[in-house]
């Protein structure tokens, strides 16, 4: 007697009730992630051009979140003759913010840096021993 019209109102409900969710879902994915896509990330070394260990530094890609990527070029000195065996970025507050062991011969990789904030990179020895810092900033556009 009433099934078609309880079958409306039960698919109009679960309508409503997907929209509301979606809506949601899209409110507290902005509010998450509120600036957090950035574009054109720029790197700013000073001492670069000082620098035993540390060729390059290069955005690894045109876009940044919170952190970026960032190619570091290693002078062929680096892992030879200075020994350097692991790079490792600090944040400012002093927490490792990321790690990579490098091999002997090594004069390229991959890192990661949080955008924003004053970061130290730093370069040790296969004794574990400090051979260089440098300090980096990197920061962006934000579009979202």
């Amino acid at each position: 007697m009433f099934g078609f019209e309880e079958d409306a109102v039960s698919k109009r409900c679960d309508s409503m009730n997907r929209r509301q969710f979606l809506t949601a879902g899209v409110l507290l994915g902005e509010l998450l992630c509120g600036g957090c896509l950035s574009i054109s990330p720029t790197i700013k070394a000073p001492t670069l051009s000082e620098s035993r260990v540390f060729k390059s530094l290069k955005p690894a890609e045109s876009w940044t979140t919170q952190h970026a990527t960032i190619s570091i070029g290693l002078t062929q000195a680096a892992t030879t003759s200075l020994g350097v065996r692991e790079l490792t970025v600090i944040q400012s507050s002093g927490s490792d913010y990321w790690s990579e062991p490098v091999k002997a011969g090594q004069t390229s990789v991959t890192g990661s840096f949080p955008v924003g904030e004053t970061a130290f990179l730093t370069a040790t020895d296969y004794d574990d021993k400090f051979v260089e810092r440098l300090t980096v900033n990197v920061d962006s556009k934000s579009i979202i």
